[in-house]
This record gives structure tokens, sequence and C-alpha cells, in this order.
């Protein structure tokens, strides 16, 4: 009996085992990882040193964090309260990069983790200015050197504006005007003689890139600037407002464009809209021929065509706008005319907004990035 008792205890110990190995032959399946998805980050404000960042989970009653750096900065981490899926990222600075990554942990799931870079845009209701003032020393003369003095300048919205009401029309566009001007003042060759050194030809020039998309069709020129015959003393305001999470914020500035002297100056607009192979695309030009005035003096706004059916797209793109004055220099006789050699000179291009200009206290230079809302000035 005792030799069966044992025989049917292995037999029953080997059917136990035999149970047994399945089960320690399936290992747990292993935790999965939390899934970060629809990141969306507003990254507009006033003053473009904040930006709130969204994004959901699964699951959702996650625990995240998010760690930015600022370029050139320390990191910093915000940690947030389980289930909440939200943060507002302080102490940023207008157009400057921040990398960001989300950090999602959860019980029984490995956790998720999701990176990006953007960077801030703020809304300008300030105007960009740009404004240099030259003295050339004129050498070879017959009474030593004589200086010809030049003040050239240039304004426009802080912002470019695209109304997203009228996306859907592919012929509507707000306008932005670039207000360009100039003013020389030309030198007698002797003190007293009536043979002046003046401006015998002026030449202003647009140029746009947008260096967030290297996309610049949407932003062509106008055919003519304002004003746009040999007439002077014509008023006008140019304006613009941006819409700011429902909140509308205006803003505008004057001018008085027109020619001095007001008549026998002869000018020839041309309309470009060429690109170039260094990415920026030529707007326009425009050929101020002089009649021998001592000084001479230009104001022109040339309105370019914010094409609101394209530039949906371009929202918070950072956009430079380049301007260039050139000046063509000769000897003008009240009797004989122009009766020098040709002597050109001038800047090429100043690109608005960049801080690098020499008009003091009134600097109002601004970053330029696309907004929601309208712009409109002379022109059409």
């Amino acid at each position: 009996m005792k030799k069966i008792e044992r025989i049917w205890a292995i037999v029953a110990l080997a059917a136990l085992v035999a149970n047994a190995l399945p089960l320690a032959a399936a290992a747990p399946p292993p935790p999965g990882t939390v899934v970060i998805s629809n990141v969306n980050v507003n990254r507009n404000s006033l003053s473009g040193t904040m930006a709130n960042l969204t994004w959901s989970t699964n699951p959702t009653s996650s625990c995240d964090s998010v760690t930015y750096q600022v370029s050139g900065q320390s990191s910093r981490t915000i940690s947030l309260p389980c289930k909440v899926h939200s943060a507002s990222l302080t102490g940023l600075a207008v157009h400057v990069t921040t990398t960001f990554t989300i950090t999602a942990t959860a019980k029984k799931y490995n956790p998720g983790t999701y990176s990006s870079s953007f960077y801030p845009t703020d809304v300008s209701t300030s105007k960009a200015y740009e404004s240099f003032q030259y003295s050339l020393p004129i050498t070879g003369g017959p009474c030593g050197t004589i200086y010809y003095q030049e003040t050239v300048t240039a304004q426009m919205p802080g912002d470019i504006e695209y109304d997203p009401a009228q996306a859907g029309n592919a012929n509507h566009y707000e306008l932005f005007d670039v207000h360009m001007a100039f003013n020389g003042l030309g030198v007698p060759i002797c003190p007293g003689s009536s043979q002046v050194i003046t401006a015998r030809q002026t030449f202003m020039r647009i140029w746009v890139l947008d260096t967030t998309s290297n996309v610049n069709n949407w932003l062509p020129a106008a055919v003519d600037p304002v004003p746009n015959v040999d007439t002077g003393g014509y008023p006008g305001y140019i304006n613009w407002a941006i819409n700011l999470g429902g909140t509308v914020y205006g803003a505008s500035f004057g001018v008085t464009l027109g020619y001095t002297p007001p008549s026998g100056v002869t000018i020839y607009p041309t309309w470009w809209n060429t690109p170039y192979p260094d990415g920026w695309q030529y707007e326009s030009s425009l050929e101020i021929d002089w009649n021998g005035a001592m000084q001479t003096l230009a104001n022109v706004a040339w309105p370019l065509h914010v094409i609101d059916s394209q530039a949906q797209y371009r929202l918070g793109d950072q956009v430079l706008v380049r301007v260039g004055f050139v000046t063509t220099l000769n000897v003008w006789d009240p009797s004989f005319g122009w009766v020098g050699s040709d002597v050109q000179w001038g800047v090429p291009g100043i690109v608005m907004g960049q801080g690098s200009d020499n008009n003091g206290g009134n600097n109002l230079d601004q970053y330029t990035d696309v907004q929601v809302g309208t712009s409109s000035g002379p022109g059409s």
C-alpha cells in the first residue's frame, strides 16, 4: 500500500508541475507608454515673452511636467498636477528660439515624452523706424573739401496683418505701406558760387524676405507708389489693427507725401516683385530725376499687398523688409544745367527693425511678424 501511495503522490506532483508550466511561461505583458498628442503652441502675446502650451495624453490621468529653455539661458521645469495638460511658459525672448520637452508619467506605463521648439511673437503697435544722416566729403574742387548733406528715413507698421475673414477671397488684400523719405542738401562748389553740387537722381528700393518659410509671393508691391504723379502735399495715415484673443490693438501714424521742389521733378516707378537667388524678393524701385534745386526732398509711401488668401498660411512668420537709397550727384549750373560728372553713392540696404539707426530717443524699431488683423494706408 505504501508503495502504491508513493506512486500516486509522484503522479499527482507531476500533474501539478505540468499544469503550472504554462502559467510560468506566460510573462506579464510589458507596460505601455504614455502617448502625448495634439500639442499646440500659442506663441503670440503683447510682449512676446510668454507662450501657452496645450496637449492631450493617453491615459488622461497622467502626471506631466514641462522643461523649457530659451536659447542662451538656463532651463526651467514646470511640474503640473495630475490630469492637467497645459502650461504657460514665461520669461521668453521675442523671436528667440525656445525648446521644450513634455514628460508624462502614469502608473503601469512607461513615461512618454514630446520635444519641439518655437519662437515667440509680439504684437507691435509701434512703427518700425530707421533714419540715417550722412555728410559726404567731396574733395578735389577749386575751393577744397565741401560737404553734401543727406538724411534718409523709412517707417512702416511694426507688424504685417492679414484678415482671416477675407481669406476665402483670392482678390482681397490688406495695404501695408512702407513710407520712405529722402532729404538732400546741396552745397556750392565755392562760397557764393551759383554752381552747386546736388542730387540729380535718387533711387528708392524695397525688398522683402519671409525668413520662416522663404515664401515671399504673398506680399507683392502695388504698381505705383503714392504720390505717383509730379505733385506734393498729399496727407494720409498708415493704419493697422491686431486682434489678440478677441482684443483689438490699433495704431497709426501720419504722413505728408510729395516732392520739393513740387514741380519739374520726373519719377519712374517700377514694379518688380522678382525673386533673387539670395531669397529676397525685389519689390519695387522708384527713380526720381531732380531739376537742379539746392534742396531736394521726397516723401513716398509704396503700398505692399498682403494677399489674405495666401497670408493665412504665414501666420507668425518673421518677415524682413529692406529699403535702399542711392543718390547720383552732379554739378548744377543755373545757366547751363548739369555740367559735371555723375558720382553715385548711398545706402543700398537698410533692414527695418534691426535697431542700428541713429535716431536716438525716437527709436521705435520692432520685430516684424504676421498677425491676425487689418491694415490700410495711401494707395490701392
